[in-house]
């Protein structure tokens, strides 16, 4: 049975398709994919910085492509401008199956699962301007229902994010639960100055899905925001309410208001081969602050208010030496100690996360698009702590919600790998056929439990705390402060705020991923209904599966004085959960199938 439906998925994979969607509300449409290479390829002079884009502005990059592109450019762009202006309604069914067979080794022993799991998406969404005749008022939505027999990130590869923006009540049918399933974007104003505000997922910058700031592959916020282009420059200020999760692993069952993200960037290109963007972005919670609505600079208005808010900055570059050629940058700095980089100390709490890569968009070619990039997130970047609001003092307790680290309902805001990781990836977008188009993709990335650095004295304070105060899984939940119910300043780990410790643990865990996903469209109507398939096939290995397990769970003083007595000593009693995180760790191989079908009319 496992091979027949192994079998039967292999042979729909090169019979699939796209999924097509609302492309003003949904920053992860094929559109944005499609603008990214026209803009590479210099038919597209200016794009706007944070995606999604207003209805305008869509229409317009489609008929710069209309009138400038080769023949290939103008049949795609005519197909998405059928979907943007053909109806203002569409009713959509998306159905989608699963299957994930995971294989787990550990000491010559080896056990395997098979699952399944499947999607029924129905629904209504578009595209439209509020106004006939006039583009300047529009509106994007999508609004549905996500049946699912479970959460379709337990059938993808580590890191991925859900597919769908659905709410935490859901109803249940049997085996199946039902949640709501909704997104939109209003926008008002001109191609080169407007406002958009709603409830959507966006990204910035030059990697669609991998944003190190604003990732299109995050979960849905309610955004407001302002846009202005002028020339050579652009300027973007947006304001996102984000939901609060547990401050000890960011579960979802503690979900709560409160948590602001402000982000702002400007960029200039002063010449077509070279652009760059200064970016900010600031979290807080439990207050709100003018500042987010304002061109200052966080950091600054941080200092002035002493609240120790969570505040990044950072630079993207792109060079382009010739047509369809782009080395892209980025790095994002949560925290840098400029007086120890002066010194040429790197052993310092350098927080970071930068990105770069090659991106090549050849021209009447059965390839479209060749990435390769590499990415590192060094130890404690995108966490912070979390002091307990109804203490005077810098207290950490257990039940917490974090309102400033850089999550968004228990999901990265930015880039989707933990703290302390280095990868390499490479992705190939062909088109063997014209409406046929294939994705290969890879990567091989590298993280530590930043937990196997700490010293055996630090450790014992996070074994002596309560269940749930620490974090101590090396993931974005562990932050770099002690509690402390003595002041109303919190004690430093010293490991982590006086030491870098990037990747130099025992023990690393390296996953390799190899796959492909390949969209195939059935036909599209020039009133933009359609019918398209896709399919994919997904590899990975994981050599110390169980790196990102908890190192050293809190036991409370009761339980550590029953444990010191056994163990003999603090030394003794640190080197037993060691062992313990150690004994636990494994190799896996997982395979992910996909199919599903989309009608849209």
């Amino acid at each position: 049975m496992i091979r027949k439906n192994i079998a039967g998925l292999l042979c729909a994979l090169f019979c699939s398709a796209a999924l097509f969607a609302q492309v003003t509300a949904d920053p992860q449409d094929e559109f944005y994919s499609l603008a990214l290479n026209w803009h590479n390829r210099g038919i597209v002079k200016k794009l706007p910085p944070v995606r999604p884009y207003p209805y305008q502005n869509v229409k317009s990059i489609l008929e710069q492509v209309l009138e400038n592109g080769n023949e290939r450019d103008r049949e795609d762009a005519s197909r998405a401008y059928e979907r943007l202006t053909g109806k203002k309604l569409y009713v959509y069914m998306d159905t989608e199956g699963f299957l994930k067979y995971e294989k787990e080794s550990r000491g010559g022993k080896s056990d395997s699962d098979l699952g399944k799991n499947v999607y029924l998406c129905p629904g209504i969404e578009g595209d439209r301007t509020l106004f006939e005749g006039n583009d300047r008022a529009s509106f994007g939505y999508r609004m549905g229902i996500t049946v699912a027999k479970h959460p379709d990130v337990d059938y993808k590869p580590m890191g991925a994010t859900p597919a769908h923006d659905a709410i935490y009540d859901p109803s249940k049918f049997g085996p199946l639960t039902m949640y709501l399933d909704v997104n939109t974007a209003v926008g008002y104003g001109t191609e080169n100055l407007y406002f958009q505000g709603g409830v959507y997922r966006n990204g910035f910058g030059n990697w669609l899905n991998e944003g190190l700031a604003l990732n299109d592959a995050g979960f849905h916020k309610t955004n407001l925001s302002l846009t202005w282009m002028s020339g050579k420059i652009s300027y973007t200020q947006q304001l996102s309410m984000l939901g609060s999760t547990s401050a000890f692993n960011g579960a979802i069952e503690s979900l709560g208001a409160g948590k602001i993200l402000g982000f702002h960037a400007i960029s200039y290109e002063p010449a077509e081969w070279f652009d760059f963007s200064f970016y900010e972005a600031t979290v807080i919670g439990n207050r709100f602050d003018i500042c987010t609505l304002l061109p200052v600079p966080y950091m600054i208005s941080e200092e002035l208010t002493g609240a120790g808010d969570g505040v990044f900055m950072g630079l993207a570059f792109n060079v382009k030496p010739f047509s369809g050629f782009t080395w892209s940058n980025d790095i994002m700095v949560d925290d840098f100690p400029v007086d120890e980089f002066l010194k040429a100390n790197f052993d310092s709490k350098y927080r970071l996360a930068a990105k770069t890569g090659l991106i090549w968009t050849p021209e009447e070619s059965f390839v479209e698009k060749v990435g390769v990039s590499f990415v590192a997130v060094t130890p404690y970047t995108y966490s912070h702590w979390e002091y307990d609001t109804h203490s005077n003092k810098a207290e950490i307790t257990p039940d917490l919600n974090n309102y400033q680290n850089y999550t968004n309902n228990g999901i990265k805001i930015g880039s989707q790998y933990e703290p302390n990781t280095s990868a390499v990836e490479f992705s190939l977008d062909v088109r063997p056929v014209n409406r046929l188009k294939m994705n290969l993709h890879g990567s091989v990335a590298v993280h530590g439990n930043i937990s196997e650095s700490l010293t055996d004295e630090e450790a014992i304070e996070y074994l002596k705390s309560e269940y749930g105060t620490y974090a101590t899984d090396g993931s974005v939940y562990q932050h770099s402060m002690f509690s402390n119910s003595d002041g109303n300043l919190g004690k430093h780990v010293d490991t982590a705020w006086n030491h870098l410790n990037f990747m130099n643990q025992s023990h690393l865990m390296t996953t390799i991923k190899f796959g492909t996903q390949a969209e195939y469209l059935i036909f599209q109507k020039n009133n933009g209904s359609n019918v398209s398939l896709k399919g994919g096939v997904d590899i990975e290995y994981i050599h110390n599966y169980g790196v990102g397990n908890e190192m050293f769970p809190g036991i409370g003083l009761e339980g550590y004085r029953e444990e010191i007595t056994k163990a003999g000593s603090e030394k003794a009693l640190v080197e037993k959960y060691r062992k313990e995180w150690k004994g636990q760790l494994c190799n896996k191989t997982n395979v992910y199938f996909n199919i599903g079908v989309s009608i849209r009319y």
